[in-house]
């Protein structure tokens, strides 16, 4: 737990050992190759990650961030046994309830424009997040003309997302989004995240999975000098007298912090990932069946530390 005089609080630990498969269904092709691929959580503000088993997987990079995966690779001899390939890794998770104390911020600092967080962090983001977009420079603009700096500014984002837009079936893309008058948690967090980086705001989506598998998208924005805060713009919607900006309430584990992440998916042959939450696969055959299916499972056994 984090003292009194820290930049942010940290409390409510729950502990869990995670056990994530997924499980893939092979209903009559001929395989040659199955590639699966899931994120593998890391130590950060918002949780422990410890005793981590990845089951004869191998973990890799995500090439442009600090976040990391796991990759397994089936030849013709593993697929050729059976209809179902079952892939899985465990850890366990202390996750920690976060708020940031926006009292000890004395001071906003300009940004260092050079440093990796801003350029990483304020640029386009494939069709998801575009700062250029004419809609969002026009709230932007709006929003920004009545703030009084980088935190404000946030705030105000925030509550305005919430208010104005609906939470309705996901569109994949920015445009999509704005035009369908809103989306998602995804489809929030890549609105406020485009208003952020558009006032150059470093910001970025948090993906994460509940430890009942349920999945959950909520955002960061970086403040110079002082560090990353968390923003659930979804929340807010659904409860406007709710408080979620600066709080993120412990209910989930942390996955990858990105969109249209680097991946490589074997040998050196890399993909552009739209989000990495659950898993994501490829397989290759010479003999095409019927449909391939698969299904992620997640199992959470909480214990006291």
């Amino acid at each position: 737990m984090k003292g009194e005089n820290s930049i942010a609080q940290s409390y409510w630990n729950n502990s869990y050992h995670i056990t994530n498969k997924v499980i893939v269904k092979n209903r009559g092709n001929q395989l040659t190759k199955l590639i699966v691929i899931m994120p593998l959580p890391q130590t950060n503000q918002y949780q422990d990650i410890s005793n981590v088993r990845t089951n004869n997987g191998s973990v890799g990079d995500i090439s442009e961030s600090d976040d990391k995966y796991i990759r397994w690779i089936y030849g013709t001899d593993a697929l050729a046994a059976h209809k179902k390939t079952q892939t899985s890794f465990d850890f366990d998770v202390t996750i920690h309830r976060y708020n940031f104390n926006f009292n000890k911020v004395t001071k906003e600092f300009p940004y260092d424009t050079s440093s990796n967080i801003f350029k990483q962090y304020t640029g386009i983001s494939g069709e998801s997040i575009d700062p250029n977009n004419k809609t969002i420079q026009l709230i932007g603009d709006a929003i920004w003309s009545h703030s009084s700096g980088y935190i404000d500014y946030a705030r105000r984002c925030y509550e305005y997302v919430a208010s104005h837009y609906n939470y309705i079936k996901p569109g994949k893309s920015l445009q999509k989004v704005l035009s369908n008058g809103g989306g998602d948690c995804g489809g929030f967090s890549i609105i406020y995240i485009s208003l952020l980086r558009y006032k150059g705001i470093p910001s970025r989506p948090v993906i994460m999975v509940r430890p009942d598998g349920t999945p959950h998208v909520w955002t960061d924005f970086y403040l110079e000098n002082y560090g990353w805060v968390p923003v659930d713009v979804t929340y807010k919607q659904g409860n406007p007298a709710g408080d979620f900006f600066g709080k993120y309430n412990g209910d989930g584990i942390v996955y990858t912090k990105g969109l249209n992440l680097l991946i490589d998916r074997e040998d050196n042959h890399t993909y552009r990932c739209r989000i990495l939450q659950l898993y994501d696969w490829f397989f290759y055959c010479s003999k095409r069946g019927n449909k391939m299916k698969s299904k992620f499972i997640c199992k959470a056994e909480q214990f006291n530390n």
